[in-house]
């Protein structure tokens, strides 16, 4: 074996060593940096004029909802609350997160029959869940603001929050943390003076009698 090929060969080795050591030291000290279907893909795209709606859908497929729905007709709706045609028959549970079809946040199931449910927007005075914003682990409160928007408070950490994504954080184990809410704006101190307040943009507008939402 010539000493050309001996050191081609030992630098070859000493590279597949090292790119075995980085990542497998990025896997322990990064476990959370897995891939979300939603987080990664639609929501990177939500807000993006170019959409490839063929794409979200695949997208949402492995990101699985429960029910597909629609809106129930003749309803009387307000900035509060909207009903669907799926109930308790099909598996539809009192805390169910409700999206529209790019999976993005509308609200939660507040009440239910057997045959249709009704869905408490996210922007309702009523409505408060738990979100994170920028990583998991940086979570507040959810909070509806009479019917027209909403904000998170009791931040714990406020850098470099301003224009970035909002997801749910656990609904009571009902549902899949990781739906889009919206995003951050309008970041200050809150009230407390030691956790931060902000504004929620981008919120889903309620969809439309012939549109389908999904029950999570």
């Amino acid at each position: 074996m010539s000493n050309r090929f001996k050191k081609s060969y030992l630098y070859i080795v000493a590279l597949l060593s090292f790119c075995y050591i980085f990542f497998s030291f990025n896997l322990i000290f990064n476990p959370n940096k897995t891939t979300n279907p939603i987080k990664e893909g639609v929501i990177n795209s939500l807000f993006n004029e170019k959409t490839n709606s063929t794409s979200s859908n695949n997208l949402l497929s492995e990101f699985k909802y429960k029910i597909k729905a629609n809106l129930r007709a003749n309803q009387e709706t307000d900035l509060l609350h909207f009903e669907i045609d799926k109930g308790e028959d099909d598996g539809v549970e009192v805390g169910n997160a409700v999206t529209n079809q790019n999976g993005q946040l509308l609200g939660i199931i507040d009440s239910k029959t057997s045959k249709n449910s009704k869905v408490q927007l996210l922007t309702s005075p009523d409505f408060k869940i738990p979100v994170w914003i920028k990583n998991e682990n940086n979570k507040g409160l959810l909070k509806g603001l009479y019917g027209y928007s909403a904000e998170i408070n009791w931040i714990s950490d406020g850098k470099d929050i301003e224009n970035v994504p909002i997801f749910t954080s656990n609904l009571n184990n009902k549902s899949k943390s990781g739906l889009l809410v919206g995003y951050s704006y309008n970041t200050r101190i809150g009230k407390s003076g030691s956790f931060y307040t902000a504004n929620i943009n981008k919120i889903a507008k309620i969809p439309n009698i012939s549109d389908n939402v999904l029950v999570w």
